[in-house]
């Protein structure tokens, strides 16, 4: 594909502070195509525990959820990946730092769910500046998954967690740890 700076329209400002310029359409499609599906899959398979929100917390849940998927998809994608690959190891702390919003939007939205987001984002943060930190084997892919399946087996012991806030307690750690943390080149090999 080519890129969007060789393209005549050239990539929207908004994108091209999450995604750089070399994301294509392709890849955005497939990153606001999932978040969609996945936000609207949710809101099906959870029914039970999103009808009876209130607006604002409905709101907020359907934001989390379209960002958490989009960005879990995003950071895999080879523009994107080496657009954040590019960018200082300060600024990739700031971003997962800033995703602490996630972790308080589930705990607002789910009841109970403040301890499991508590430690979501430690996770988060402790295991993504490992990955981001580090140098060699320790930034693969390999490990990064390692980190965030283990981050998501520990928020699973939290107790009143509810299956609804699991999973995007554990898409929040896939998104920051997996897919943003993990030190691959743009293909998605190990570096």
């Amino acid at each position: 594909m080519t890129p969007w700076r060789d393209r005549a329209l050239g990539m929207p400002a908004p994108l091209q502070l999450l995604h750089g310029d070399h994301a294509t359409p392709r890849e955005l499609a497939w990153v606001y195509m999932g978040a969609l599906a996945f936000t609207g899959g949710f809101l099906v398979a959870f029914r039970q525990d999103t009808a009876p929100l209130d607006p604002l917390r409905l709101g907020v849940l359907v934001l989390a959820a379209l960002d958490l998927a989009g960005g879990a998809i995003a950071n895999l994608s080879p523009g994107t990946r080496a657009y954040w690959r590019s960018r200082p190891a300060s600024l990739r702390m700031t971003f997962l730092a800033v995703h602490g919003v996630h972790a308080a939007a589930v705990a607002f939205v789910f009841s109970g769910s403040g301890p499991a987001a508590l430690l979501a984002w430690g996770w988060v943060l402790g295991a993504g500046a490992f990955l981001i930190l580090s140098r060699g084997a320790a930034r693969g892919d390999a490990s990064a998954m390692a980190l965030a399946l283990a981050g998501v087996a520990a928020v699973h012991l939290a107790p009143g967690l509810s299956p609804a806030a699991g999973l995007l307690l554990a898409v929040l750690i896939i998104k920051l740890v997996f897919s943003f943390g993990a030190g691959g080149r743009a293909s998605g090999t190990d570096s």
